[in-house]
């Protein structure tokens, strides 16, 4: 039975656990993913955590793809700031020094609200 969830695609459960089947930005077509947790062996059982999951995932694909989202995330905010570090600092590596360097944020915290940040 599929979930009716924030994130495109479809939250749904495979053997008792919860998977994702979703085309992420940079992919050609859909395809399905186990919603692990963190550290985890498998898929998690708990449908809160695994739309929790699926949000984290598809923050991290439209980072990397270069996506403009404008939910208030971390991930919003940063993708804003490099727009603007990569036109600014378009003769240098300034702006790729800093996608590096916000990355660690970008992974930590990719759903979290920038003003609860």
């Amino acid at each position: 039975m599929a979930r009716k969830t924030a994130v495109p695609g479809c939250i749904y459960l495979n053997n008792g656990r919860y998977w994702w089947k979703v085309k992420l930005p940079g992919e050609n077509g859909p395809k399905p993913r186990p919603l692990k947790p963190t550290g985890a062996r498998y898929a998690t059982k708990d449908p809160g955590v695994a739309e929790t999951i699926a949000q984290e995932i598809w923050q991290r694909a439209a980072f990397k793809a270069k996506l403009p989202i404008n939910d208030g995330s971390i991930t919003a905010l940063i993708n804003a700031y490099l727009e603007h570090a990569r036109s600014y600092y378009r003769k240098s590596k300034e702006a790729a020094n800093i996608e590096h360097a916000l990355t660690p944020l970008l992974e930590q915290y990719p759903t979290k609200l920038a003003e609860d940040f």
